[in-house]
């Protein structure tokens, strides 16, 4: 038995990694480019002078969105959803891109507004597309619902959660002072910051370098590999990277990785971050828990997963934290049949 469950894990994480959903990994707005981009508006009206000056003012703006309520995303979220989800059904299903280009009709902000609101919706999009691929959205009634669950909402009058669902990550804060400031002298002109330069640094160069040599090229050149964790890899010089990780899984079984690419990560790229899917699987695992169309299977040999009941087509989640990706439905449908058995003889009804 033993055997045999390895045998599935390998073809699920061996070889070519299966491709995540086109919304993981496509993210445009992420939480790094956003706040580039917020405090390139803010240099527009201020032009500074020192990194402390810039991000005393980049993080000023972010805390009075927390506490002073954020009309931004309130608007461009949980009340777009409201106000527009019902039309997103055409054929009684959601359209996931339908509802993405309605949150997308508030034309009306600009600056560093402009900027924040393409994060906010961009996040919206990407989590509900993630909780509709497996609770199969039939009316708005449900999706409003399950987001304000799995998100706790956004307050627009008052004060938010210091990790409310749109705001940033510490890393993101420690990622950007850090190049800001050990870098100021290469970011500037005549002590001023260029916004040019700035982006070209922080943004522009690792995406030249990918289109023109490959990520695994530019990584060999300009990354090194963590002192502790060998597979998440950091950037050294040729400007700012997020940090990738070669292993497509955070997973208790050793497997060969040489033929895998690297992933970008969360944060540091250790433990957990090193799972794209990690935060967005931490938000819905509670409604996991509770869809009548999944079951929870432990397993002695990998992690404990959820798995759909009777419908192949459903996705499958681990509780080490992510979206399974198979390489081929054979592959996927071999696994559940072996998962359903395994939970048949311990008693699990279903």
């Amino acid at each position: 038995m033993k055997k045999y469950i390895l045998q599935i894990l390998k073809l699920i994480r061996g070889g070519e990694v299966p491709q995540l959903p086109n919304y993981l990994q496509t993210k445009v707005h992420g939480q790094t480019r956003t706040l580039v981009d917020m405090l390139i508006e803010l240099n527009k009206l201020n032009r500074y002078t020192s990194p402390g000056e810039a991000l005393k003012d980049l993080w000023g703006h972010l805390e009075h969105l927390r506490t002073d309520g954020d009309e931004v995303a309130f608007n461009c979220s949980v009340r777009s959803i409201n106000a527009f989800a019902d039309q997103c059904f055409p054929n009684g299903t959601l359209d996931v891109k339908l509802l993405e280009s309605k949150l997308n009709q508030h034309d009306f902000y600009d600056g560093i507004d402009a900027v924040y609101k393409d994060y906010v919706v961009e996040k919206t999009v990407t989590l509900i597309a993630y909780l509709n691929d497996f609770r199969r959205y039939t009316n708005p009634n449900q999706l409003m619902s399950d987001f304000l669950e799995a998100t706790g909402g956004v307050n627009a009058c008052g004060s938010n959660k210091d990790n409310y669902y749109f705001s940033f990550s510490h890393y993101v804060d420690y990622f950007l002072k850090h190049y800001l400031t050990k870098f100021w002298d290469e970011l500037t002109i005549n002590g001023t910051l260029d916004n040019e330069i700035f982006y070209d640094f922080m943004i522009g160069r690792h995406s030249r370098g990918i289109k023109k040599y490959g990520l695994e090229a530019v990584i060999k050149r300009n990354f090194q590999p963590n002192s502790c964790h060998k597979e998440a890899y950091a950037p050294y010089r040729g400007g700012a990277a997020p940090v990738y990780v070669k292993s497509p899984f955070f997973t208790s079984v050793n497997l060969s990785t040489s033929n895998r690419r690297f992933i970008k990560s969360c944060g540091e790229g250790v433990g957990p971050n090193s799972v794209r899917d990690y935060f967005e699987f931490s938000l819905i695992q509670r409604l996991l828990e509770f869809d009548e169309k999944y079951v929870f299977c432990d397993n002695k040999y990998d992690y404990d997963s959820y798995i759909p009941k009777y419908d192949d087509t459903l996705p499958v989640f681990t509780c080490a934290g992510y979206r399974v990706n198979f390489d081929s439905e054979e592959t996927k449908k071999a696994f559940l049949k072996e998962m359903r058995e395994r939970c048949r003889r311990r008693g699990v009804r279903f």
